[in-house]
């Protein structure tokens, strides 16, 4: 991955020769203080340099994130986290603020990577940073904030949280412009805890959507293929065993924090909103219930990364039936969530 200038461009000729805009003041992006999905973060960012304000926790129900379960039909693949694949959450989110969103898929094309580039400048020199997949060649969401001659453009990402780099223009995948829908107002308060609520009962009750399996039917598939000892054999040095071993984790792991800002939502709409406390506060217990359940399989290390599997500590049979019914107690507690939800929907609706 390069995250350093290799090359100094000719700028003969050359349309950005004289480019240079940098965003300033982005706050940093950090994995492990509470903001680990990678596309609501950069969207909080983005939709800060805009002049509007929003909690992470609450674009993460906006967006139904924080609701979401889907896992890939072919396995644990990781892409199965990326909120942009299955059922796609980016085109909703920026409607319900008021923007449009315009994506340009590059897929490693210099062609396409250029002509962006002029789109690209024209939010910068607006105060307004791009959100991009695939900038520090991982499958994850960063910002574009600046441009320096030559066309080179500068992202603030995960990889160097604090230290603004060359984008890695050979590894991106897409840019996700925007531009703001003048005849459509910020949504208020009560409209995006609606929103929230209205995005739980559909993530709860949606099976499948393009080839990915979603709510009770993607804990049916995870159990299943769990207690199945033919799914992959978990000490196979093969790429597709190594990605299930990661997946499984990651999807694990991205469950929790799903579930924890879930369960701030809940409480927070029992705080602004006092006639649906009762309701809301059992639904935040649920959601702080299955953040019971799968916490203790970090701690004990039941569940761990592809790299901390192997021989010296293998991934066993049981390990997997452990999580399987672990999992199964969960889907339990989605199930008893969803007249949870619908009253405290009904009651916020009035």
């Amino acid at each position: 991955m390069a995250l350093r200038f290799e090359n100094i461009p000719d700028l003969t000729n050359d349309p950005f020769a004289d480019a240079s805009e940098q965003i300033k003041d982005i706050e940093p992006l950090c994995f492990d203080k509470g903001e680990d999905n990678t596309f609501v973060a950069c969207f909080r960012r983005y939709l800060s340099a805009c002049g509007e304000n929003y909690p992470y926790w609450l674009l993460m129900a906006a967006s139904g994130a924080a609701f979401r379960l889907q896992i890939h039909y072919a396995g644990w693949r990781l892409v199965s986290l990326d909120a942009a694949c299955g059922m796609n959450l980016l085109p909703d989110l920026y409607d319900t603020f008021g923007h449009e969103l315009l994506e340009r898929w590059i897929c490693a094309s210099r062609e396409r990577h250029e002509a962006v580039k002029f789109e690209i400048l024209d939010h910068l020199r607006e105060g307004r940073p791009v959100i991009g997949l695939g900038l520090d060649g991982y499958a994850r969401y960063g910002l574009v904030t600046g441009i320096r001659p030559g066309g080179i453009l500068i992202a603030q990402d995960y990889s160097l949280s604090f230290y603004p780099h060359p984008v890695s223009e050979e590894m991106v995948w897409c840019y996700f412009l925007s531009q703001k829908d003048k005849k459509k107002k910020s949504p208020d308060e009560k409209e995006l805890f609606i929103k929230g609520f209205q995005n739980a009962l559909k993530m709860a009750k949606l099976e499948r959507v393009h080839g990915y399996y979603l709510g009770q039917t993607a804990y049916d598939y995870w159990y299943a293929t769990l207690v199945n000892p033919q799914h992959h054999d978990p000490m196979s040095q093969d790429w597709r065993a190594q990605e299930r071993n990661e997946g499984n984790y990651q999807l694990l792991k991205d469950l929790l924090h799903a579930r924890t800002q879930a369960a701030r939502f809940c409480r927070e709409a029992a705080i602004a909103f006092p006639e649906c406390e009762t309701f809301a506060l059992a639904c935040a217990s649920c959601y702080d219930g299955i953040g019971e359940e799968i916490r203790p399989f970090f701690e004990r290390r039941i569940v761990r990364p592809a790299s901390h599997i192997g021989i010296g500590r293998p991934w066993t049979l049981r390990e997997r039936r452990l999580q399987a019914k672990a999992l199964r107690r969960i889907a339990d507690i989605e199930m008893r969530l969803l007249p949870l939800l619908e009253a405290t929907l009904n009651t916020l609706k009035g």
